[in-house]
């Protein structure tokens, strides 16, 4: 499946599938009970996947470099997640592990953000810390990235650019 959408095929069918992993469309039915589970599994592969991919920013650098490596790391993120997300808003935009996937994603995001920018976060009164961190998670995130590659058609270096220019404008001056 996760093979089938990274090709391009925002649907795939049972046969696809089947063909793709060289079983019968009845093999695939035998692990899954429907396309959405095996969808929601290739999802959950693939979050694994970057989970497992993500290293570490170090808290102990310049501004200007955690700013430049955070904007890196999401632009990344939002690369390789592109075609699951793709296929997800058009096959299961209300599966249950995607949904779940979405609240977890945001929640380590919101995670990293607190501990890469805790000291300039801390310059803004409690109220105003908030609305900067969800314009934080905002621009940060895949729909953003989507707006940017896709409708924008910017490069991913451009894209990167811009992500790490509004990272910067809304952490400075505290």
């Amino acid at each position: 499946m996760a093979a089938c959408i990274e090709d391009g095929l925002q649907r795939p069918t049972a046969q696809q599938v089947a063909d793709r992993a060289g079983v019968s469309v009845r093999g695939v039915f035998r692990h899954f009970r429907d396309l959405g589970e095996l969808f929601s599994a290739a999802a959950r592969l693939q979050h694994q996947l970057i989970h497992d991919s993500l290293s570490e920013i170090p808290v102990n650098v310049a501004f200007e470099t955690r700013v430049t490596a955070f904007s890196a790391q999401q632009g990344r993120i939002n690369e390789r997640i592109w075609p699951i997300r793709r296929a997800a808003t058009n096959f299961a935009p209300d599966s249950e592990p995607l949904v779940g996937w979405y609240t977890e994603l945001r929640e380590w995001k919101e995670g990293e953000i607190r501990r890469l920018f805790r000291r300039e976060l801390k310059g803004f009164r409690t109220g105003t810390r908030q609305t900067r961190m969800n314009a934080l998670v905002a621009v940060t995130s895949w729909n953003h990235w989507e707006e940017l590659r896709e409708h924008a058609s910017l490069p991913v270096a451009e894209a990167r650019r811009v992500v790490e220019l509004q990272v910067s404008s809304l952490l400075e001056n505290a």
